[in-house]
């Protein structure tokens, strides 16, 4: 029995980056619209009246504080409202969704880039007697694990974290560039017809924009800094992601042969490359090099006909 090429899951991972824009998205209008029902005094928010007992003890202690000090203290409901305002109010929680969107869209990504090596290193396993050289197992790590597979899935893991270790740009000049040829660092820009997605999108969306976008990740979970503001700045990174996602897929499929899950993916990757700067030549010779992997490998569903069909034309 022939054994099927391990699948790349793109669609899996393409759908998600798109709905988590999305997600965040309805999450804002979910506090826009609770925002206005408490200014409308319509319902109270969950444990507001231990918030307002709390706040009642410390407008209490303000206003001791400023008789002792001579100071004059605010009226007490001017001072409540001002740290209700702070403790519930819509503009904070917008800026922690934002900022929890791009942890998610890099997170997603990073998932991605993994996934991506180890289906590279399943089907082509000689890749790691040059990559994993210098991180192979001692005969002790050999026993424990037992057999073959085990083996091979503990030397994917070392090239895999090794990769995860590095800087954003070393990985994608050092790794996927030069090392896997999966991509020239200069590919890395969003197409033309999509760059301008917002007046608050970076002008150039290009790797030096994805350190960037991954420095900010590091600034919001180790500084606890919320440096997006603006929603559709982080749909333009969703895009951006994604010609990212797709670029490498198109590459993989045609430097190592990798299968994709279905003909939806292949239509779904031929549809992104638009995302990216790949002649549309090139795009059409990847569409109809997956759905021959697909054919001779078994796989395929009921859109394959179709989308063989389409790229035949």
């Amino acid at each position: 029995m022939k054994e099927e090429l391990p699948i790349l899951l793109y669609q899996e991972h393409a759908t998600r980056l798109i709905q988590i824009p999305w997600a965040i998205g309805f999450a804002l209008k979910a506090v826009q619209n609770r925002e206005e029902e408490l200014r409308n005094n319509e319902t109270q928010a969950p444990g507001m009246a231990v918030i307002d007992s709390m706040l009642k003890t410390v407008a209490d202690l303000h206003s001791a504080q400023g008789t002792s000090t001579g100071l004059k203290a605010p009226p007490e409901q001017v001072f409540v409202n001002e740290i209700a305002n702070t403790l519930v109010g819509g503009y904070p929680a917008t800026e922690i969704l934002l900022n929890l969107g791009l942890v998610m869209l890099c997170t997603q990504l990073e998932l991605f880039l993994n996934h991506l090596i180890d289906i590279i290193l399943r089907a082509e396993p000689r890749r790691l007697m040059d990559l994993a050289s210098e991180k192979g197992l001692s005969g002790r790590e050999i026993i424990e694990l037992g057999d073959y597979h085990s083996v091979m899935r503990r030397l994917r893991d070392k090239v895999i974290d090794e990769i995860d270790r590095a800087g954003t740009r070393e990985k994608f000049e050092k790794h996927y560039g030069k090392r896997f040829r999966l991509l020239q660092p200069c590919q890395i820009r969003l197409s033309q017809s999509y760059r301008s997605v917002s007046s608050n999108a970076p002008e150039n969306w290009d790797l030096g924009t994805l350190v960037e976008v991954f420095d900010q990740r590091h600034e919001i979970v180790h500084e606890g800094a919320l440096p997006v503001r603006h929603p559709d700045y982080l749909q333009g990174v969703g895009f951006f992601f994604n010609s990212i996602q797709t670029l490498l897929a198109i590459n993989a499929v045609m430097e190592y042969g990798i299968r994709l899950e279905s003909g939806i993916s292949v239509g779904l990757a031929r549809g992104f490359g638009k995302l990216t700067e790949l002649p549309a030549a090139y795009l059409d010779e990847f569409q109809k090099k997956a759905l021959q992997i697909l054919v001779s490998d078994g796989g395929g569903n009921s859109q394959l006909g179709l989308l063989a069909g389409g790229a035949a034309g």
